[in-house]
């Protein structure tokens, strides 16, 4: 939308959010990937703030997983998967489900319990 302003654009009004100027300057969909890739790094010992008094770090960082690996393995094998008209309007709302970040909190509270605060 802003032409060759873009990039200074989404700089400025990232740094209004605490945005990382490397994320925002990389685009959407790398931003995206190094975001989860750095939530499930923190949670490894010794390389994030992870406190041994709640489970925080580990919900993220499976979550993160889930939005990494599970979301879009679940969304590409039911879009290629053959299926009957009456079946498609279901098959389409199980993709968009199983890449819902609350579907990927339900799973974290699956693996790792509830999230402390």
């Amino acid at each position: 939308m802003y032409g060759p302003f873009d990039i200074p654009y989404n700089i400025l009004y990232g740094m209004r959010f605490e945005r990382n100027l490397t994320s925002v300057s990389s685009g959407a969909g790398v931003a995206y990937t190094l975001s989860h890739i750095q939530n499930v790094l923190k949670a490894v010992p010794g390389l994030g703030c992870n406190s041994p008094n709640t489970n925080k770090a580990e919900h993220t960082a499976v979550k993160s997983a889930y939005l990494l690996t599970v979301g879009p393995f679940l969304s590409a094998l039911l879009s290629v998967t053959p299926t009957v008209p009456t079946l498609a309007a279901p098959r389409a709302g199980a993709i968009q489900y199983g890449s819902l970040a609350s579907a990927a909190s339900k799973f974290a509270d699956m693996v790792v319990g509830d999230r402390d605060e």
